[in-house]
Parts: structure tokens; sequence; C-alpha cells
């Protein structure tokens, strides 16, 4: 191996770190294949307080809905769904009822549109090089903010920075507030894991 093939497989092997057998897609700029970004975070404040953590502006629908439309932003948590970070998560969720007036043939499941965006601080507490958008059109038959399926999975359609080389992010719905590995015997609220992946 040259000194530059040796410095270049330096950088991956320290960045991706899984080893010579996905060098070569590595090369091919599949950034680190196989490799992940676990996120978390909540939507109350704490376990102990049911209030809502995120601030949210709702859409005004014609016709009026009471399925919820709008514009929410939080604070991303630690793997403990306690300690906040700045990491900051936006989603903008449109929520499209079944009309029930319509002929079977025609009536479309209730959809819930959702395009996502993360935005990671750099060491300087920039926002705008680490960051991701994401979207997803889903069957969901709630008509609240909080997802009611098990996981979704969203296509990554811009990024950069830290998650550039991604492809799809799957969230991981905990709502009753007991996530895998959690051994505690209360509800932690509702709560979520977020997988970013190659």
């Amino acid at each position: 191996m040259s000194g530059h093939a040796k410095r270049v497989y330096g950088f991956y092997n320290n960045t991706c770190g899984l080893g010579p057998q996905y060098f070569g897609e590595y090369l091919k700029n599949n950034v680190c294949p196989g490799k992940k970004i676990t996120l978390y975070y909540r939507l109350s404040i704490s376990p102990e307080d049911s209030d809502p953590n995120y601030s949210v502006t709702n859409f005004v629908t014609d016709p009026v809905i009471t399925a919820f439309r709008g514009i929410s932003n939080l604070y991303m948590t630690e793997s403990d769904w306690r300690t906040y970070n700045k990491t900051i998560l936006t989603f903008q969720s449109l929520r499209s009822p079944t009309n029930t007036s319509l002929p079977p043939e025609c009536k479309v499941p209730s959809m819930y549109n959702e395009t996502l965006n993360i935005n990671v601080p750099d060491n300087n507490n920039n926002y705008d090089k680490n960051y991701l958008q994401a979207a997803a059109n889903y069957i969901d038959n709630s008509d609240g903010f909080a997802t009611t399926t098990p996981f979704v999975e969203y296509g990554i359609t811009m990024s950069g920075g830290i998650f550039s080389g991604y492809t799809k992010i799957r969230i991981n719905f905990y709502n009753d507030g007991f996530p895998p590995g959690y051994t505690g015997t209360t509800s932690l609220g509702p709560v979520r894991v977020m997988e970013i992946l190659s």
C-alpha cells in the first residue's frame, strides 16, 4: 500500500472502524457502510413532567379538521432520555384523515406526511454544517401529534457534515415509555430511538 493509500485507509478505519472488508465500498462513496448513528428524544419534559417539551406552530386548515398539522422543534436527549443536549430536531407534520364520505374504492387510509430536520452544533455552536433532512408518508390512524405506529423509515433527502453519506432513518416509537434495555419500573413517557443508517 502506498503512503497515500495508507492514509486513506487509516482515516477510514478511524472513522468507520469496520475493517478491510468494507473498504472497497467506502472508496465507492458509501461512507461507513453498515455504520449507524443512534440519537434519542422524548415528547414530554421529563418522566415526572408530562407537559410537552417542544415548541409548535399549528397550521390552519381548510376545511377545518382536528387532525394535527404543524411544525415543531425540540432538543434531543442523551441515551438516558433525561439529559438534554443541543441537537435540534424539527418536524413538519401533516395528517390527512380518511374522507369517510367517499365510496369504499376511493377511501385512501389516514396518512401522516412528515419531513424532519436534524441540526447538530459544532464546537463553535454553529448549526449549519452537521445537518440532515428526511421525509416519509405513511399510514397512521391517530389524529394527534404523536405517531402511533411502532416504527417509521424516512428517506434522507439532504445531508452534510457528520451525516454525509447516510441514506435513511428508522425511528422506533415507544409511546408507553418502556424502550428496550430500560430496566425501570415506571414509564419514561413517550420516547424515541432514532437510527441513522448508511
